[in-house]
């Protein structure tokens, strides 16, 4: 659903009458947000005041279901320039899923790097806007352009219809388990966080190393050490011989067991 502050519904307003008639007006939007237009997700119908309750105090399950946009057009957006951080502000304050500034129009650098707006010159320099546009990222904001209000409007409209899909694959995602690595204190294993400490050789590559080796450390060590040890997917001469170099061996050395044979007593 998309609701537009009051202000957005007077006569002389640019919002594009096609995104008026699919909205709600609210009184109070962008004196509690910073933003005028909110896209949301939220079942029901916000309160058309949000200054007094019960408005008040239900609005912010509204705006955190959903996205804020501040909107600007021509020389609306160059006179508030050196107000946006104060709007990002405001619009993170209420913690929204995303927090848009929309610019309807045409901008781009003259020959001295000027900013021209809507085939106008301007009196400020291209790098002071896009650094004000880059501020505003920085500080958690997003931006989009289109060259006039009638495609903001299809923009908007666009938001609207896939935005529920979009937050439902964001909540699916949250609720997935993360894949958790299976070394240190999750895994017992010594044999392999040891082998996992010797250069080119990470969860897998340790795991089919030590299953070759019978779940034997000092079986993998020896057969690492052999420059022509073959049969585990993964290793070969590049890897053996970072090992083999961890292991300061020298070209005709290799690791080895020697096993004490019991002596027999007459």
């Amino acid at each position: 659903m998309i609701y537009v502050d009051v202000t957005e519904g007077r006569a002389d307003t640019r919002l594009p009458l096609s995104v008026i008639q699919e909205s709600l007006q609210v009184v109070g939007l962008e004196h509690w947000t910073g933003a005028d237009i909110l896209i949301t997700t939220a079942e029901g119908e916000m309160p058309g005041n949000i200054l007094r309750p019960p408005g008040s105090l239900v609005w912010q399950r509204y705006v955190r279901d959903g996205m804020l946009i501040q909107r600007k057009s021509g020389n609306d957006f160059l006179n508030s320039i050196a107000n946006l951080h104060n709007i990002i502000i405001r619009m993170r304050k209420t913690e929204p899923h995303m927090a848009w500034l929309m610019i309807a129009a045409e901008m781009h650098p003259s020959i001295d790097n000027m900013t021209v707006l809507d085939q106008h010159p301007t009196g400020w320099h291209w790098n002071s806007v896009q650094g004000a546009l880059d501020e505003f990222q920085i500080m958690g904001g997003m931006v989009h352009v289109e060259p006039d209000d009638e495609r903001c409007a299809d923009w908007l409209l666009r938001w609207d219809k896939k935005l529920p899909k979009l937050l439902a694959g964001v909540e699916r995602l949250a609720e997935e388990k993360l894949i958790t690595p299976t070394i240190g204190a999750l895994d017992q294993n010594r044999s392999r966080m040891t082998l996992m400490t010797l250069p080119g050789i990470g969860d897998d590559m340790s795991r089919r190393i030590i299953e070759h080796c019978n779940d034997r450390l000092v079986d993998a060590l020896v057969w690492l050490s052999d420059p022509n040890a073959s049969g585990v997917k993964g290793v070969g001469p590049t890897t053996l011989k970072r090992v083999r170099s961890w292991l300061a061996l020298n070209d005709n050395e290799a690791l080895m067991t020697i096993v004490d044979e019991p002596r027999i007593h007459s």
